[in-house]
């Protein structure tokens, strides 16, 4: 870089830095006509500025992490003017782009929870469970007044409650109701549960975890009541989609296990081992809800004899491995059989 002649470096350092600054002045200068725009409902307008503020050159620098962008000029431009841009779009009815831009504003700031209720409702509202459930969830852990704390709540229990995690979901819509007894949506998740429960005592036998005899009681006394209530708030009542897994987003993870011999016996011990690793991995999460697992066989010699055809043909076999140490050797150098089995990632799964 050229320095002019007879000017000190630091002068040449306070220029950079007034340029900057004087770019992200423009910047909010900009962002705040789009903001009036945005206020009188000219959502055109408002984006095409949007636009030209992203293309600007304070748009290309990569944002390091900070504890507050209210001490970060820069990381604030960015931040209102990502969400706000993300606004038009939902005005236009493209919720895919708004959430992607909403997501955009929320890496630069984690702890806006009304930005992570709003993320989730979008994506409750597409059918997004998975991702609903993540931005609810973050909502939940930054809330910090009641107002943040109920609104998470209503939205992880009615998500919950729509891919049939019903254990979890009684966990949040007891929180709810204990900040707010009233509320219509949460009594009548909580008691379609609870009627299920009462008419397939064997559905769920960890459901009891979530819920005491007392609160069957109550449910059997309250029936008529109930029936008046949700009689009265229709709205609030609506059922569970029966195609709730739809549209979950889901990151897979390829798991390949060796299988060294094509009998039952070592297959058998291979499933037990697939399974225990999904339990563990289940126990990781919070929900009770696994993702589908598809086991593919990429070897197509699977063992066809029975159990106890099994057992004596490899008696024959150690009798025939005691008479030389050759066959022992082809045994060994038997084709491996792998098959593949395809995990949905149940850390994204809440």
């Amino acid at each position: 870089r050229f320095i002019a002649f007879n000017v000190p470096q630091e002068r040449e350092q306070f220029k950079e830095i007034d340029t900057k600054d004087v770019k992200i002045k423009k910047a909010f200068d900009s962002y705040n006509k789009a903001l009036i725009f945005q206020n009188k409902g000219k959502y055109d307008e408002a984006k095409l500025l949007y636009e030209e503020i992203m293309k600007s050159d304070i748009f290309e620098e990569k944002l390091q992490k900070v504890k507050n962008i209210q001490s970060s000029p820069i990381h604030l431009v960015h931040f209102v003017v990502l969400k706000n841009y993300a606004a038009t779009l939902e005005k236009e009815n493209r919720i895919e782009d708004a959430i992607e831009y909403y997501e955009k504003a929320i890496r630069i700031d984690s702890t806006d929870t009304n930005l992570w209720y709003r993320i989730g409702e979008l994506c409750q509202s597409n059918s997004y469970y998975e991702k609903a459930y993540h931005a609810y969830k973050h909502a939940l852990d930054n809330s910090n007044t009641n107002i943040s704390l109920w609104k998470a709540l209503t939205g992880i229990s009615n998500v919950l409650y729509e891919i049939g995690d019903f254990v979890t979901c009684l966990k949040y819509v007891n929180k709810a109701l204990n900040i707010n007894s009233g509320w219509v949506r949460g009594i009548w998740i909580k008691y379609d549960i609870l009627w299920e429960f009462t008419q397939n005592l064997s559905f769920n036998s960890t459901l009891p975890l979530r819920c005491t005899f007392s609160d069957i009681q109550e449910f059997n006394n309250k029936k008529d009541q109930l029936k008046l209530l949700f009689k009265k708030y229709p709205e609030e009542t609506k059922k569970r989609k029966s195609e709730c897994f739809s549209k979950l987003i889901h990151s897979c993870q390829d798991l390949t296990y060796p299988l060294d011999h094509d009998n039952w016996k070592e297959l058998g011990e291979l499933l037990l081992k697939i399974y225990n690793d999904l339990i563990k991995k289940k126990q990781e999460v919070e929900s009770c809800v696994l993702a589908p697992v598809k086991i593919v066989f990429i070897s197509t010699n699977i063992p066809t004899k029975s159990p106890s055809e099994v057992s004596n043909s490899e008696s024959n076999e150690e009798t025939k491995n005691e008479s030389g140490e050759e066959n022992k050797n082809v045994l060994n150098d038997k084709k491996r059989k792998r098959f593949l089995i395809t995990v949905e990632d149940t850390k994204n799964i809440r």
